[in-house]
């Protein structure tokens, strides 16, 4: 735990620890008709967005990076303002659950 606070705090790289930890993760599900169990990742740094699509195979629509003024953005391009309380991210979140879902 410490090496991960080091990594993440003081050394700004813990892309690399995060996409092991979720592919670790992952891996732990191969053979599922899923290929990944992760649907949606929320991150507040770009490198999450890599851990995310490395680590846990998600689109760039499926991870959104939120800034400090908590505007959520996903990686494909989209943009919410009001944080999580916001109806048009919300109704993009059930629509992205209920795909996954089905699948």
């Amino acid at each position: 735990m410490a090496t991960a606070l080091v990594q993440e705090a003081v050394m700004r790289r813990s892309a690399g620890m995060k996409t092991k930890y979720l592919e670790d993760i992952r891996l732990c599900f191969k053979g599922e008709t899923h290929p990944s169990p992760f649907v949606l990742g929320f991150g507040n740094r770009a490198s999450d967005n890599e851990a995310y699509r490395r680590g846990a195979l998600l689109s760039e629509d499926a991870i959104y990076i939120v800034d400090t003024s908590s505007v959520l953005r996903s990686t494909g391009g989209a943009v919410f303002q009001g944080g999580f309380s916001c109806p048009k991210l919300r109704s993009r979140l059930e629509a992205l659950l209920q795909d996954s879902a089905a699948k």
